[in-house]
């Protein structure tokens, strides 16, 4: 009797630990957060994006659910932020390519971010697009496998290939744009795989730790 009590105390001893424990594991695509591994929840208590808040717009562009099926004529909208604040006309154009999490308002804020320092520098317009199926630019709504045929690299250079002619047609008109991508880890593999098969909109890519040489089964330490 003796035994059952004390083992009825542990137990509860241990239930009232006081750490708390995850209520479940945070969703993840191929083993990484959304997100990233980086924890940017406070970054607005450094950063003083308040001069640029009439700046940072939004917009969309509709985008075909499948660019190489012609008689597939469903379309969605990608969602995108921009900043024309340090824009003087000239032509440049940066664009920061959205990845595996919805597009932060504080990227295309924060002008500490080196991109946007350098936009200042060259008088650069900024956008961010949104990458297919995170944040609210879903070409379909469920997570089925069928829907999944278009989560694809391919359909994602498409989408950005598409989204360039769409701004410059609304927002560059008779201009002769010069685009620069920017990107890091995936985005950093879709900027310079973007600049590489798409020489003729844009003048280069900045990537940075981007994984280049894909492979389906990794068995090596990551």
């Amino acid at each position: 009797m003796f035994s059952v009590l004390l083992w009825l105390v542990a137990t509860f001893l241990l239930c009232c630990d006081g750490r708390k424990r995850p209520r479940h594991m945070p969703a993840t695509v191929f083993g990484r957060p959304f997100g990233g591994f980086l924890d940017h929840s406070d970054v607005h208590k450094f950063a003083a994006p308040t001069v640029l808040n009439d700046q940072v717009k939004k917009g969309v562009v509709y985008q075909s659910v499948d660019h190489f099926d012609p008689l597939n004529m469903f379309s969605w909208k990608q969602h995108y932020l921009y900043n024309m604040q340090f824009y003087n006309g000239s032509g440049l154009v940066f664009c920061m390519i959205g990845g595996e999490s919805k597009i932060s308002y504080k990227w295309i804020a924060d002008t500490s971010y080196m991109w946007l320092v350098w936009a200042k520098k060259y008088k650069a317009a900024a956008f961010l697009p949104e990458h297919r199926f995170y944040g609210d630019s879903h070409p379909k709504r469920d997570m089925s496998t069928a829907s999944y045929q278009y989560f694809t690299i391919e359909q994602a250079l498409a989408d950005l290939r598409n989204f360039i002619l769409n701004i410059n047609e609304e927002f560059f008109p008779n201009v002769k744009t010069r685009w620069i991508l920017f990107g890091g880890s995936y985005p950093g593999s879709l900027s310079a795989w973007f600049r590489a098969q798409n020489p003729d909109i844009t003048i280069g890519s900045i990537s940075s730790s981007a994984g280049m040489h894909t492979q389906l089964d990794y068995y090596r330490k990551f």
